[in-house]
């Protein structure tokens, strides 16, 4: 069963597709290829008996010619006037109604769909015609440039003197920008590096005390291990949601990572220090 339905996305059946109503309607340029192309015979002695040397081609049936041969009227019946005859007869002229509806309706919409193709056809073979027929101008002729024009001339065009200066220019400013936001990041980190030397241990007294400190709250945990586990990734996930505010708050504040005063507070103190000195 697996082998069927395999073929078919594992679907119990897939149904047809729906054949066409009328016969499909041929464009203009369908028709011309099919007046061009050469079917049949070429040797009239290859031909076999009974078998015409060009194929005949298929009689095809439109709307009108089915719904004349097939919702014609029919004759009364010889017990018109029994109940039975009259179902018999609504149900008929119901059929013929939807025949003829169904019929009428796809002619038009077959119509609908040539035209438009046609109409999207002649639309395009215009535009090309006319970028065929494009004459240049007088102008564009005589500035155009010749094939031999551009190999005499230089593969690469050199800049002028002013394009070569202006490009110095640009390519100093990127240069000193590039230094400056490298000094400012390493002021950042060596103030904050001098704001945490007030924390760091230098003695064996700060150590001892640091020891104490650490260790004085410890305790043996009796949580299991997956437990632990899921509260030490929940305090992560807490602590880079944390780390992430604090440096959004630090950027909008201008402070460091130690909540002190930032590299442009120290900056402008130091300026207004160096000219009181300067008075």
């Amino acid at each position: 069963m697996v082998k069927r339905t395999a073929r078919f996305g594992y679907k119990s059946g897939i149904l047809p597709k729906p054949r066409d109503i009328l016969p499909k309607l041929k464009t203009s340029w369908e028709k011309e290829a099919e007046a061009k192309a050469k079917v049949g015979f070429a040797d009239p002695e290859m031909v076999p008996k009974g078998v015409p040397m060009k194929p005949v081609p298929r009689k095809e049936k439109f709307a009108k010619e089915r719904m004349a041969h097939s919702a014609r009227e029919k004759k009364k019946d010889s017990d018109s006037g029994s109940d039975t005859a009259e179902w018999r007869r609504m149900s008929s002229a119901m059929r013929r109604k939807y025949f003829i509806d169904a019929h009428t309706t796809e002619e038009r919409m077959n119509k609908k769909a040539i035209e438009l193709r046609e109409k999207k056809f002649q639309e395009a073979r215009e535009a090309r015609l006319r970028t065929d027929t494009h004459e240049q101008s007088e102008a564009t002729r005589l500035t155009l440039p010749t094939i031999e024009a551009l190999l005499d001339g230089p593969f690469v065009q050199h800049r002028t003197p002013q394009e070569a200066e202006e490009l110095r220019l640009k390519r100093a400013a990127n240069r000193k920008l590039h230094e400056l936001k490298h000094q400012e990041q390493k002021a950042e980190s060596v103030l904050e590096l001098y704001q945490q030397a007030e924390n760091f241990i230098v003695t064996e007294q700060q150590l001892t005390h640091a020891l104490n400190r650490e260790f004085a709250g410890s305790y043996k945990s009796m949580r299991p291990a997956h437990t632990i586990s899921v509260l030490q990734q929940e305090v992560y996930g807490q602590s880079v949601r944390n780390a992430a505010q604090g440096n959004l708050a630090r950027a909008m504040l201008g402070v460091t990572s130690n909540n002190k005063p930032g590299l442009p507070e120290v900056n402008e103190a130091l300026q207004q220090q160096a000219e009181k000195w300067e008075q």
